[in-house]
């Protein structure tokens, strides 16, 4: 991966992470099966399943012309002891600590969606890397504090403003036309420079999406304040190329 990495001299890499689960025969033993509740629900499946649960990092390289390659960094069979949030900053960790030893960091972006944003994963990386995940609706959103001319009150200082009414899709205003998920297609969006409350006042861009016929909202963040709408949608679309990469993975394992 080294060699690749260097050969290729990538402009942004973007650290994807996300997990995948591997059913299983009830009858046959395999090392880290357990019993697992499935989030997916579908009609012909029980709600708890058997099987084996991968978490997996790969990094997603973009070089001349906006090309891409994936290679995988690490793939971890998850046992049941520890959560998947435990498994996801590990790994995190070693993969900043990689791209650090090669002086990439600056031009590494993490992403993952809202089963790994919580404040652990987010809180514990912020200083060391951008990070553009998709959270989850309810979160709140704050105005930041104004600032007080003259002599200060008593007591602390506000830590927030307003809180941010979450947009409708008549809301959005804006809207742009981008490659995206493997064709091109029209998006309306919003964005807000905000504080969050799930991340302790964190300073963030929050970036309110409706995909094309889509009927919710979905809720992007970066820790980059400075990225703009587009930017920030793009980059977590990259993250799309680790679910080619477990599609790889299962025809292997069949």
């Amino acid at each position: 991966m080294i060699y690749i990495i260097k050969y290729i001299q990538p402009i942004k890499i973007y650290i994807e992470i996300d997990d995948s689960f591997i059913f299983r025969s009830r009858n046959k033993k395999v090392p880290n099966g357990y019993w697992d509740y499935d989030h997916a629900q579908k009609h012909n499946r029980s709600r708890y399943i058997w099987g084996q649960n991968l978490i997996v990092v790969i990094f997603v390289l973009e070089y001349h012309n906006k090309k891409l390659i994936r290679l995988p960094f690490r793939i971890k069979l998850k046992s049941k002891s520890l959560t998947k949030i435990e498994y996801g900053r590990y790994m995190i960790k070693a993969s900043i600590a990689f791209l650090k030893r090669l002086n990439l960091l600056k031009r590494a972006i993490v992403s993952f969606d809202s089963w790994f944003a919580n404040s652990s994963m987010i809180l514990d990386f912020v200083s060391s890397v951008t990070i553009v995940a998709q959270v989850k609706s309810n979160y709140a959103f704050y105005d930041l504090p104004p600032k007080i001319a003259g002599k200060r009150k008593r007591g602390a200082p506000k830590k927030y403003g307003k809180r941010i009414k979450k947009p409708t899709i008549k809301d959005l205003k804006n809207e742009v036309t981008l490659h995206l998920y493997s064709q091109k297609m029209t998006v309306r969006y919003s964005e807000y420079i905000v504080k969050a409350r799930f991340l302790e006042g964190l300073i963030v861009k929050v970036v309110y999406i409706q995909f094309p016929e889509a009927k919710k909202l979905r809720v992007l963040i970066s820790t980059d304040i400075n990225m703009s709408a587009t930017h920030i949608i793009q980059a977590y679309e990259k993250r799309w190329n680790i679910e080619g990469f477990f599609m790889s993975i299962n025809i292997c394992l069949d």
